[in-house]
């Protein structure tokens, strides 16, 4: 299991007490891993991709789980053990969204995807 989603989901919360996650705590991950990977490791793209389907799996949650049992997920084990959580769980997910060649391109800027395109929350209006 990729360890970005673990620690976005303890930066950005458990989804019953979530809203978007604050652009603070997404900056927060992004400096705690790339000091942890190092700026020779670290790839923007990647924890990007990683970030924003985890933002999407706690966004599921919130419309579909019902409230009463919302507070029953706290963990990162019932989290990520949910259903609609399941495809966090493949490494290999983001070979969905990015071709080599694309990802490799990824390192230090922004990438778009080119085999598919991330999944997004967007706010309701």
């Amino acid at each position: 299991l990729h360890w970005v989603t673990r620690l976005a989901f303890v930066l950005f919360g458990p989804p019953c007490n979530s809203q978007s996650p604050p652009h603070q705590a997404r900056n927060q991950v992004f400096d705690v891993i790339e000091t942890l990977d190092g700026p020779q490791a670290y790839h923007l793209t990647r924890t990007y991709f990683w970030l924003q389907l985890v933002s999407l799996a706690r966004a599921k949650l919130d419309t579909t789980v019902d409230s009463n049992k919302k507070g029953d997920i706290t963990t990162f084990h019932q989290f990520i053990q949910h259903p609609l959580c399941q495809n966090l769980r493949n490494p290999d997910l983001i070979d969905n969204y990015y071709s080599q060649t694309v990802l490799s391109r990824g390192t230090r800027e922004m990438v778009f995807p080119d085999r598919k395109q991330i999944p997004s929350v967007l706010p309701a209006v």
